[in-house]
């Protein structure tokens, strides 16, 4: 387990280097080794480079109103992703400190427009692979499409659930809200013909099996189930055994089998399915080979790591063959095949995977996309088992379960197994508390979900009980038994809040200081260095740093223009290079056209009215 204490890298060959820790005020005194030392923040205007000031006058910049280190855009503490401060070392010695926040900058209205309407005042949904101006579309439109394009047509129905775009299958709320409208033409056409013919009666049953598989996606496994065994019966029925749609239902619901623990009657209908498939089409025909990846990843399943091995290496070079390796499918078996070599202990080939197979599916998809998150998910997992865990890996699990939650929802399993993996990598950052809280919250959903007898759900009571047991929590370990024991709901559970807002990731440095004696020898460009490091690792867009160029460059004593030159030039030097446009007056917001006037220095601690210049380093 990673420790909650200082983790340090070398930035620079000097011997000087960057170590993360806790931060406040008196701290930076003491390691600076003053009661009252020299600290600059350079993103507030009211303080100038080598300005005095005390350890509390420090904490105090940092909770004035008028000292906020986002002073510009209106940023709240949910779009805040983390806060990372660090001491700066050079030979044995504590040198200075800088810090750096990490964001997501909202979305502009102009981006959040239906792609059919244009109306931005509506609820827009993100539910395709579709990306810049074409990404939301509001339910109108999209239910107005989908009618456009079925037309009563069942069969055409079933075509317009997948966007006309980028044909990719549409997915979350858009996806319910389409299988509904579905739903809804089969009950006109079955009160409109009582009597259908063979065509109607199949288009119908189709309509069943689309229903089924998205109550699946949903989560509602016993009633995606019970569907699909009555689809199965019917058209056994009316199509014989043999026939394709058969052999699709069984091959679905052998999956929904496996989420419920049915191995035995799963692997069964997956093998019928793939033998059926091989007969009709041949053994590489993609309907052949995707029962061949759902046959391994059972067996994955089950514990038979060598087969689903095998299993998905023989299915990845065929689907590699035959649709090519960007192909949806082809990623979807590279990620599981991933998982098993994971599981087998071969981490730096299962990342490598990981690695490829998200950079195909970001070109293809997006990095929202459901199959994306999963990999995010699993790549998280492998990072955490390095020793000392990147920041990466904690990120990356973060960003998968809160992009669950948006596209499936709270109570859904993969949302629940998200949080699961999530509360492990906490655990192995040493972040005991927040991983309990988060296998709570999966615990409890995986109660509401599958029942307390289910094998998902006393694994994560497994994983809780370890958490417990390892952190000597005697008491809260004897209450989750005797809860298990009694089949009663885990206690403690905290409402799981409701994903922050989108936007694109941002980092700002907020502060950087250096000791007079130390500095002109590269310190603070390696802190820049740290920071442009972190910023990649994130996948953050840019690095930005925000000076005080307006008002105070008036001052006249002299001082404040000199400091912001500086900085200017400091960080030009290391590559942040002004943005488009200045930013507008911190009391103005953005656009903002009020001129800055000359101030005395005096005055420039006591003013509202700022100009800050944004300089900026994209990745």
């Amino acid at each position: 387990m990673v420790s909650e204490g200082p983790k340090s890298e070398d930035l620079v060959s000097e011997g000087a280097k960057v170590c993360r820790t806790d931060w406040n005020g008196q701290a930076i005194a003491e390691w600076l080794g003053k009661e009252s030392t020299e600290v600059v923040d350079i993103l507030d205007p009211f303080k100038v480079w080598g300005r005095l000031v005390s350890a509390s006058a420090v904490d105090a910049a940092h909770t004035d109103k008028r000292h906020r280190l986002l002073p510009v855009e209106d940023v709240t503490a949910e779009a805040v992703v983390r806060t990372v401060r660090v001491l700066i070392f050079s030979e044995g010695a504590s040198v200075g400190f800088s810090e750096c926040v990490a964001f997501r900058r909202a979305e502009s209205a102009k981006q959040r427009a239906c792609r059919i309407c244009f109306e931005s005042e509506c609820e827009l949904l993100d539910a395709c692979a579709c990306r810049g101006t074409m990404r939301y579309i509001c339910k109108e439109c999209l239910s107005a499409e989908w009618s456009m394009r079925c037309k009563d047509n069942l069969d055409s129905g079933n075509a317009a659930l997948y966007c006309g775009l980028c044909n990719q299958r549409f997915t979350g709320k858009a996806a319910q809200i389409l299988v509904g409208n579905l739903q809804s033409t089969v009950q006109r056409r079955t009160e409109a013909v009582p009597q259908p013919d063979h065509t109607e009666q199949t288009a119908r049953y189709k309509a069943q099996m689309t229903n089924a598989t998205e109550l699946w996606r949903q989560g509602k496994m016993t009633e995606a189930s019970a569907l699909f065994r009555t689809t199965i019966s019917g058209l056994k029925t009316l199509k014989g055994p043999m026939d394709p749609l058969v052999l699709s239902c069984q091959h679905n619901l052998s999956l929904i089998l496996r989420e419920q623990g049915s191995l035995k009657e799963a692997e069964a209908l997956v093998r019928m399915a793939r033998l059926g498939f091989s007969e009709l089409f041949g053994p590489e025909h993609p309907l052949s080979l995707k029962a061949c990846h759902n046959e391994a990843m059972i067996a994955q399943t089950a514990g038979a790591l060598d087969k689903a091995r095998d299993g998905y290496q023989a299915v990845l070079e065929k689907r590699k063959k035959l649709l090519g390796p960007e192909h949806l499918d082809t990623l979807k078996t590279a990620s599981n095949l991933g998982l098993v070599l994971h599981a087998k202990g071969r981490t730096a080939e299962a990342e490598q995977l990981f690695r490829v197979t998200l950079q195909g599916l970001e070109h293809v998809v997006g990095r929202r996309h459901h199959l994306a998150l999963v990999v995010l998910q699993n790549l998280s997992l492998v990072l955490a088992m390095r020793d000392p865990m990147p920041l990466e890996a904690e990120e990356l699990a973060s960003e998968a379960v809160l992009g669950k939650q948006r596209i499936l929802g709270a109570d859904h399993p993969e949302t629940l197994e998200g949080l699961r993996d999530y509360a492990s990598v906490l655990t192995r950052n040493g972040r005991r508390k927040e991983a309990e809280d988060a296998l709570r919250q999966s615990l409890a959903g995986m109660q509401r979900c599958f029942g307390f007898s289910h094998h998902k759900t006393e694994a994560i009571m497994q994983q809780l009980q370890t958490l417990l047991r390892d952190a000597g929590e005697t008491a809260a370990l004897g209450k989750l038994i005797e809860e298990q024991q009694r089949k009663a709901p885990v206690s403690g559970v905290k409402q799981l809040p409701n994903p922050p807002p989108e936007g694109t990731l941002v980092l700002v440095i907020t502060s950087i200081y250096i000791l007079p004696g130390r500095r002109r020898r590269g310190l603070g460009r390696a802190a820049v260095e740290h920071w442009k490091a972190l910023g990649s690792e994130l996948r953050a867009e840019a690095l930005e740093a925000w000076l005080s160029v307006g008002a105070c460059a008036n001052s006249t004593d002299g001082t404040a223009p000199s400091a912001a030159a500086g900085a200017v030039s400091f960080f030009q030097r290391c590559g942040l290079f002004s943005a488009a446009a200045p930013l507008a007056s911190a009391n103005q917001g953005v656009g903002g056209d009020k001129q800055p006037k000359p101030v005395s220095a005096a005055a420039c601690a006591a003013a509202d009215d700022v100009q800050v210049q944004r300089l900026r380093f994209s990745f």
